[in-house]
């Protein structure tokens, strides 16, 4: 399989690869009671945070009905249905992704018109097999203006026995007339119990106190969990509160030397977790103050840095921080700063306000 399609991550197996479901037991209901009925809805918008399955749903969905199914989980790896959507060799399946530039070597940023414009073809002839015709749309919120404009007049007259299943990650930002022609179905975030399980079936070798700390940093998505477990997450995790225990003082030698490791261009991957992990970090530890549940944290440098952040400074000063980190991070990336300079920049900010300094500036 392409390691470059768009809607994959990292080298883990595509959500059409992937036949099992963690989670998300109302939304399964919901769409059983759905394809049970005479009517099944031309369109839905599949939504939640990245990284929850919302795209492993989609493709569950669509072997369900290609298969001529009524009960999602049916279809299982070995159904010729099943092998031919994972071979992207099914007549009756087409993809909406962010396609490959080949001018420029590299994914292009958004789903383009001429991506849209293949449904012209797709539905403007009878299903290959003489059922259900699929689009999946993976992800709705890279569509450009043009082609969500597209994509909004096939929804207005859709095509008999056709279906769209659309990712979508953010429904805030979706044109409302989309929304209005599709029906919404909501995945929330994972539970802690239910990642770990997910690790215990794809990383074994992590153990169960590995497996439940990742599945305590991972924010409910199982995405972000497989990233931490495949990148070395945990010992990162570890580094990174150590430095922030440290505080105010910061160690700019071990600061320098992390940026000196992370800066390498084979470290992309670790250095955008390291991002994810430092804000996430400060979040808990801001939360924590907040409600007073430093009881929570349970290693040393954890305990070290919440007394930082519930004991110097006010709240304001450390949102302020935290929302800055934010800045400095997309920022990097949108421009391309140096990293070692980056990080350096995070942890004197960090540094500044744990020392009871005056409020860091915005950029």
């Amino acid at each position: 399989m392409d390691p470059l399609e768009s809607d994959r991550l990292g080298s883990f197996p595509h959500p059409r690869e992937v036949y099992r479901l963690f989670g998300h037991d109302d939304a399964v209901a919901t769409l059983n009671q759905a394809l049970s009925q005479d009517r099944f809805p031309h369109a839905w918008l599949i939504t939640g945070p990245k990284g929850i399955g919302k795209a492993t749903f989609a493709y569950q969905i669509a072997r369900t009905l290609l298969a001529g199914q009524t009960t999602l989980g049916t279809v299982g790896p070995d159904h010729p249905v099943a092998r031919r959507i994972e071979a992207l060799g099914h007549t009756d399946l087409l993809l909406l992704r962010r396609p490959w530039d080949d001018k420029a070597s590299r994914l292009k940023r958004d789903i383009t018109v001429d991506e849209v414009r293949r449904t012209n073809s797709f539905f403007g002839s009878h299903a290959g097999e003489g059922g259900w015709r699929v689009c999946i749309v993976d992800c709705v919120d890279e569509f450009n203006g043009n082609a969500a404009n597209a994509l909004l007049k096939i929804l207005e007259e859709p095509p008999e026995r056709s279906v769209f299943l659309m990712v979508c990650h953010n429904a805030g930002r979706t044109l409302a007339t989309i929304r209005s022609r599709c029906r919404m179905l909501k995945l929330g975030r994972l539970a802690p119990e239910v990642i770990a399980q997910a690790l215990a079936d794809a990383f074994p070798d992590l153990g169960a106190d590995g497996q439940q700390t990742i599945a305590s940093l991972a924010e409910g998505s199982i995405g972000y969990a497989y990233q931490l477990a495949a990148e070395d997450g945990l010992p990162l995790y570890q580094e990174l509160t150590e430095m922030v225990a440290g505080l105010p003082q910061v160690d700019t030698l071990r600061v320098m030397d992390l940026g000196d490791r992370l800066s390498r261009p084979a470290a992309e991957q670790s250095y955008q977790l390291m991002s994810a992990l430092l804000i996430g970090l400060l979040e808990r530890l801001i939360k924590g103050a907040a409600t007073g549940g430093g009881a929570t944290f349970s290693t040393g440098p954890e305990k070290t840095a919440y007394a930082h952040v519930a004991g110097t400074g006010s709240l304001d000063d450390w949102l302020l921080v935290w929302e800055n980190l934010r800045r400095l991070f997309a920022r990097a990336d949108a421009v391309s700063l140096d990293k070692r300079q980056v990080i350096l920049s995070a942890f004197n900010q960090l540094g500044s306000v744990s020392a009871g300094a005056a409020r860091p500036l915005a950029f």
